[in-house]
């Protein structure tokens, strides 16, 4: 966990370390796997908090990671308790697609692989739906943010 402090959760001075053209800063996407194959299970929620921010840090400094193994990721540090701050992330219209994406996917791996019952995920998906579909059934990016 200490791994995620350090070099995920980047201090606003250090981004430009990360963004500098003439270097390959990928210690925290190691930091991130490695934490995801170990089922490092207090991660969960440094990780749901480091890719909730409203900015994109998240997404930006893990470019692909978001899109590609997140899903994955989360499913994996999943702590066994509370999925409330997952369901925010997929409701949040403010963050990328790509992470909003991988935290529904996140969400059916934890059904999957039985950390989440089918029912409770299923009412979650079906709440958010009523919520994001408007009443005139028709739905666009302003409207849902995907």
């Amino acid at each position: 966990v200490r791994l995620v402090h350090e070099h995920v959760e980047l201090p606003a001075g250090r981004i430009e370390s990360v963004d500098s053209p003439d270097r390959d800063y990928s210690l925290h996407l190691f930091a991130i796997f490695l934490l995801a194959v170990f089922e490092e299970k207090r991660a969960w929620r440094p990780l749901l908090d480091f890719y909730s921010d409203a900015s994109g840090l998240g997404d930006y400094v893990t470019g692909d990671l978001a899109t590609m193994d997140l899903a994955w990721v989360l499913a994996r540090v999943h702590d066994g308790g509370d999925i409330e701050p997952l369901i925010g992330l997929i409701e949040r219209p403010v963050l990328d697609c790509a992470v909003r994406n991988a935290a529904a996917d996140a969400l059916w791996l934890l059904v999957r692989d039985g950390k989440v019952d089918r029912g409770v995920a299923l009412r979650h998906m079906q709440g958010i739906f009523q919520r994001l579909i408007p009443a005139d059934g028709v739905v666009d990016d302003e409207d849902t943010g995907f």
